[in-house]
């Protein structure tokens, strides 16, 4: 695979107590108002150019390969590691969530985006600007959980 088109990085200190799939629940099982506003406007804008809804998050989501966790896919996931991942035809998304040194606080989140044409690439413009501040949001509200 080509080397990513865009690459965010967050990093937070969680209880080093919980595992990595406990990590995604906590930051995804509600999305705040302002999250869920940004989704619909989303979801609004990109519907012309065919971009699949993603709703958001909340709920409940079984963190088994194959499954689908919101509007990702399961792609791998144990305790230190969850990997999810989001096709469409402007643009894929991989997301590795992973606490590299086990029992230590440090959980990283690393978002990978490869884009496809030239509606990916419009729509990272203002994504890439917000994605850090939104993970850094989930990741603050896992760690509070």
């Amino acid at each position: 695979m080509s080397p990513p088109d865009y690459v965010s990085q967050q990093s937070a200190e969680i209880a080093p107590d919980l595992s990595v799939p406990e990590i995604y629940r906590r930051a995804t099982n509600t999305s705040p108002g302002w999250l869920t506003a940004a989704f619909w406007l989303r979801d609004t804008l990109g519907r012309p150019f065919g971009l699949q809804p993603i709703r958001g998050f909340g709920g409940e989501m079984l963190l088994t390969p194959g499954a689908h966790a919101h509007f990702f896919t399961v792609e791998h996931v144990d305790d230190a590691r969850l990997r999810v991942s989001a096709s469409d035809h402007h643009l894929t998304v991989e997301v590795d969530l992973a606490r590299p040194t086990p029992g230590e606080a440090l959980v990283t989140l690393t978002t990978r985006v490869w884009n496809r044409n030239w509606v990916g690439r419009l729509y990272m413009l203002p994504v890439g600007l917000a994605h850090p501040f939104i993970c850094n949001a989930l990741l603050r509200k896992a760690a509070r959980a």
